[in-house]
């Protein structure tokens, strides 16, 4: 049986989710000038699963959904710093 993911890591699998639904996780990551390896290293997984993830071919479990938002929070507080 599944363990039940609830409170803050459930916010981040609909985070991670719904960023890889919309596009904006891609474009946070080619904005940033990060390749998808890069990315993938970081939460990890294979970067062709990346691709396909962000091309709508596949969706992530929740566990790796969450880790997914979670490399995404840090890009986005570097980028916040760069840009202050």
């Amino acid at each position: 049986m599944a363990a039940r993911i609830t409170g803050p890591r459930l916010e981040q699998v609909v985070i991670g989710r719904r960023v890889l639904q919309d596009g904006s996780g891609r474009r946070l990551r080619e904005e940033a000038g990060l390749s998808r390896a890069t990315i993938a290293s970081r939460i990890p997984c294979h970067q062709a699963t990346l691709a396909k993830w962000e091309t709508g071919q596949r969706v992530p479990r929740p566990a790796t959904a969450a880790r997914y938002a979670k490399v995404l929070a840090e890009l986005l507080e570097v980028v916040d710093l760069v840009e202050s």
